[in-house]
């Protein structure tokens, strides 16, 4: 087979080149589950970091009397 003078040495232009609906259809799956996904996932991460910090800063808080607040 041959490949054409504009694909890069080592590649065909078969694999580089896609289709409209193949185009939109990897741009729907990554903006529209892998991205919400990874988002989601870093969301509750955070989540169970300051559910963590609220429950130790209660733990110091009832071991060393409670503080001046209003």
């Amino acid at each position: 087979m041959r490949t054409p003078a504009s694909a890069p040495l080592g590649y065909d232009a078969e694999v580089l080149a896609l289709t409209a609906f193949e185009a939109t259809f990897g741009l729907v799956i990554v903006f529209g589950v892998i991205f919400p996904v990874l988002v989601q996932g870093i969301l509750v991460v955070i989540a169970a970091a300051v559910a963590g910090e609220r429950r130790r800063n209660q733990a110091y808080e009832a071991e060393h009397g409670g503080g001046s607040r209003p």
